[in-house]
């Protein structure tokens, strides 16, 4: 299951590590503590995030306190009879205390004036062939 949070706080940066897997591939891992409001709850909820590869080295430059929002993945797998739960980091959407970003321009319309006070809008504009 993809879930967005949006404006989570990080708490703490646990760490980004490269290791190497029984296969004897290497690999990056990193791990944040986030925090992020919950409505109708008194007390803030914290989550242990992993990241893996491209989006772990993306943790690095990150600093605790800041505003981000990210992409995460929730899933729960079975070992020996006992069930774990993972929240991974699949991509960080924007990091919000960063600087702002330029709202779009928007085009200005321009009003058609004529003579006729009843023309509809296709009298004023003859190349569109739609009837209303």
């Amino acid at each position: 299951m993809l879930v967005n949070l949006e404006n989570v706080t990080i708490k703490k940066k646990i760490g980004v590590r490269d290791e190497i897997s029984k296969a004897g591939k290497e690999y990056t891992i990193g791990e944040i503590l986030v925090e992020y409001e919950v409505p109708d709850k008194e007390y803030p909820v914290r989550l242990l995030l992993k990241a893996f590869g491209e989006t772990a080295k993306q943790i690095k430059p990150l600093k605790e306190g800041e505003k981000v929002s990210i992409v995460i993945c929730v899933s729960t797998r079975d070992y020996n009879g006992k069930y774990y739960t993972d929240a991974i980091c699949e991509k960080f959407l924007d990091v919000a205390d960063k600087t702002p970003k330029a709202a779009p321009k928007k085009e200005s319309k321009k009003s058609i004036v004529t003579s006729d006070p009843f023309a509809t809008k296709s009298d004023l504009n003859p190349t569109d062939d739609l009837p209303f």
